[in-house]
């Protein structure tokens, strides 16, 4: 039994690290995107239910002056809940990217986008070393986070939710 616990949790484990499968954590308080190195923002979800105003983004931010082989950008998932005085927001970095191609929710707290990015192991079909790579973000127990979000006081709060999400990334050598 126990040879077949450990081949079980290893096969689990290995099978996560084959499909990029990780685990962000939300940027603290302190961490701030600078808004003039802003790109693109796109908007995933915006709802309003009953007091609550929610809205989900990606967001990208220019990395400053780069090398012919360094990403350009950084792609950012943004949940940001507006009450009358409860506020709940929260920034997750999920890649460095060269660009964002496409993006969509796949249902309540999943999304889907689709970047290009740099592979030094392998030259793609193009003669380049840029592959775009599907990145799957698995956010549904920080949006309840963000939308359950009571302050800390009866009058007002604001809260920088920092629960983990899921992410997945898939390349797509094209």
């Amino acid at each position: 039994m126990k040879v077949k616990s450990v081949i079980i949790l290893t096969t689990l484990f290995a099978s996560q690290a084959f499909a990029g499968i990780k685990s962000v954590k939300g940027l603290p308080m302190e961490d701030k995107i600078d808004i003039s190195g802003v790109e693109q923002q796109v908007t995933l979800v915006q709802k309003q239910k009953g007091e609550s105003d929610m809205r989900v983004s990606l967001v990208i931010v220019d990395n400053g002056g780069s090398t012919d082989v360094s990403p350009s950008s950084a792609l950012y998932l943004t949940m940001q809940n507006e009450s009358e005085m409860q506020d709940a927001s929260s920034t997750h970095l999920i890649s460095h990217i060269n660009s964002l191609v496409s993006y969509k929710r796949i249902e309540a707290g999943v999304y889907e986008a689709v970047v290009t990015t740099y592979d030094y192991e392998q030259e793609c079909e193009n003669g380049k070393f840029e592959k775009k790579d599907k990145i799957t973000i698995d956010a549904r127990e920080l949006s309840a986070s963000v939308r359950n979000f009571k302050g800390i006081s009866k009058d007002f709060g604001y809260g920088k939710i920092q629960d983990s999400i899921k992410v997945t990334t898939k390349a797509i050598c094209k």
